[in-house]
């Protein structure tokens, strides 16, 4: 079941975003990633966009989740909506969620008149850039006016 984020859930976000990856990755404690969703969620990265922000329950749990904000706060990005992150519990991967919320969010910017959906992957993670290709991402080469994803 798929619902928009809510700042409530900002201990289980924090949470999953800890486990989801290895250790000091992301960030060093759980009360770290906890305070670093806080603040992604308070705006620290732009204005979130709830709607555009989809997170993944299963059996009452959130087990993925992906953060949009409406523009980046930091330059230079595109000036379009840009997810700050994805991540999904690591005994949901490869069932598709990313790939299910990342398509969320892109309907959800349509929907909204966005022309376009930026986000940042490190040029090593394959896996990634696989699943962002497949969606139509292209790397970004300028301003977004092209209508491209």
């Amino acid at each position: 079941m798929f619902r928009p984020c809510d700042r409530a859930d900002i201990d289980a976000l924090g949470a999953l975003y800890f486990s989801a990856y290895d250790p000091g990755v992301a960030c060093d404690s759980r009360e770290t990633a906890v305070a670093a969703l806080a603040a992604s969620l308070g705006g620290r990265y732009g204005p979130l966009w709830l709607a555009a922000s989809p997170v993944v329950i299963d059996v009452g749990i959130i087990a993925g989740a992906l953060l949009t904000v409406r523009r980046a706060a930091w330059e230079p990005v595109p000036p379009c909506p840009f997810i700050i992150e994805v991540f999904t519990a690591r005994t949901h991967r490869r069932r598709g969620l990313a790939r299910a919320m990342l398509a969320r969010c892109l309907t959800e910017s349509r929907a909204a008149g966005e022309p376009a959906v930026a986000l940042s992957v490190e040029p090593a993670n394959t896996a990634a850039w696989s699943l962002y290709d497949s969606l139509g991402f292209v790397p970004w080469t300028g301003p977004c006016d092209s209508g491209e994803r």
